[in-house]
């Protein structure tokens, strides 16, 4: 009986160590090659983009009929677009990539502005819903791109200190700290979760609005802003942090 017990132990044990293990991978993978792809597709429609609004409909006829491709009087030249690079076959994506051309003509985006706009936006499927933006978000890239302005710094981490961490797409990193014994600060977790970062931005963009700061000011060199972060839910931060504690 005794042995029994034991066995199952260990297995059980096997499993947390093997579904962590897994989980540690799947981190690895988003952060890395799924990132990674998300950009060269980025990459990839906004050369499409560029084609798409320089062709004339006779350069359309023309690749149509060199692909095989039916034109019918319903058919789009965004679509005819998304076609010709992405082939025929998944209608569902043609149809995304469809509309993330028009909407990008819509606002008269520039081919080299594209890929970093999809980012902005949260991606093709959300551009593809036409999904409006909180407050907390729109006022999240406010604060993101003043502090992206920011020169100042209060110091800087030496670079293999945090090499095993990988920033979000602006280069950005949340330290949680803990003031030690030797009024040093212990750096506990290094988060790059976007709903943290976003609440942090969005604080930012908040407090230069309630002291009137003039947007294009910086801080004196060698002070860092205080702000009050509102907008992550306790279960949105928790999850955060256990993904770096699995990390």
């Amino acid at each position: 009986m005794g042995n029994n017990n034991t066995g199952a132990v260990a297995k059980k044990t096997n499993f947390i160590t093997e579904f962590s293990d897994l989980r540690k991978q799947r981190l690895d993978w988003e952060t890395k090659e799924l990132k990674a792809a998300h950009d060269r597709l980025y990459s990839i429609i906004a050369d499409t983009y560029r084609l798409y609004i320089d062709a004339s409909k006779d350069d359309f006829t023309a690749v149509a009929a060199q692909q095989n491709i039916k034109i019918t009087k319903a058919t789009t030249n965004a679509m005819l677009a998304a076609k010709f690079v992405f082939g025929v076959q998944d209608t569902r994506r043609n149809s995304m990539i469809a509309k993330v051309l028009q909407k990008a003509e819509a606002e008269q985006r520039t081919a080299d502005e594209v890929a970093d706009w999809i980012r902005e936006k949260g991606g093709i499927e959300a551009i593809r819903l036409d999904m409006p933006k909180t407050e907390v978000s729109s006022k999240a890239d406010e604060g993101r791109k003043k502090v992206k302005a920011l020169q100042a710094k209060k110091f800087t981490l030496a670079a293999d200190v945090l090499s095993d961490f990988t920033p979000d797409n602006d280069g950005f990193l949340v330290h949680l700290s803990r003031k030690n014994a030797e009024n040093g600060h212990d750096v506990l977790y290094v988060l790059n979760d976007k709903s943290v970062l976003d609440a942090i931005f969005a604080a930012v963009q908040r407090a230069e609005e309630a002291n009137g700061t003039n947007p294009e000011a910086t801080p004196a060199v060698g002070k860092t802003a205080i702000v009050e972060v509102e907008g992550v839910t306790s279960k949105g931060f928790k999850a955060a942090l256990n993904e770096a504690i699995a990390s």
